[in-house]
């Protein structure tokens, strides 16, 4: 799953990231700037992180290690992990219920 994630440079979690700026600058200068920061990663084939690093006006609101929390895909994940999960065990179970109902 990561490996799928990371197909989009950082992008796919861009929208965690509108809100943590426009909390500093306003919500349409962070559409602004994360929609300016998007199209620069995709012209100069750098992640999208590297491209929000790279401009000072969202720097100045926000460091690194923000925008790594923000972009971690894994932080946003929700109930996904449980909801498989108990998937997989509602399979298991009715597997089993099959098999011994042919044996």
């Amino acid at each position: 799953m990561p490996a799928y994630l990371d197909l989009t440079g950082g992008l796919i979690s861009s929208e965690r990231v509108m809100p943590a700026l426009g909390a500093q600058i306003g919500r349409q200068r962070a559409h602004g700037l994360v929609y300016a920061a998007a199209r620069a990663a995709d012209a100069e084939h750098i992640t999208f992180s590297e491209a929000l690093l790279r401009d000072s006006r969202s720097t100045q609101h926000l460091d690194s290690s923000q925008f790594a929390e923000l972009l971690d895909p894994a932080d946003a994940i929700g109930l996904c992990v449980q909801l498989a999960n108990d998937s997989a065990e509602r399979a298991r179970h009715l597997a089993a219920g099959l098999t011994a109902s042919h044996t």
